[in-house]
């Protein structure tokens, strides 16, 4: 079996970026968690509103970078509204970005 850890599928999916904002999904605040638990990936996500047009692809390409770390693992992404997100969940990075 192979090691994966959580620091790295975040750093993989910080090349997944949000095409309107024009910043990445962990820096935006997106992923709530990641669970590895054997070959099983979850990983649990919102967007900024629930009607963000993006949803589709920002969970398929999480889905993708995952799966392409990690080929030997079944990959779960899963859309969650609790807690909603506010500009709160930012990194600092990406709130100097929006001039927070």
């Amino acid at each position: 079996m192979f090691e994966v850890d959580k620091h790295q599928i975040l750093d993989t999916l910080k090349e997944v970026i949000d095409p309107e904002l024009g910043v990445d999904i962990v820096n935006l605040g997106l992923i709530y968690s990641v669970d590895i638990d054997d070959n099983n990936i979850r990983i649990l996500m919102t967007m900024t509103t629930p009607s963000c047009p993006m949803h589709t692809y920002l969970t398929t390409q999480t889905a993708q970078k995952t799966e392409k770390l990690c080929p030997w693992a079944k990959v779960e992404v899963k859309l969650v509204w609790d807690p909603p997100w506010d500009a709160n969940m930012m990194s600092d990075e990406a709130k100097k970005m929006f001039g927070k």
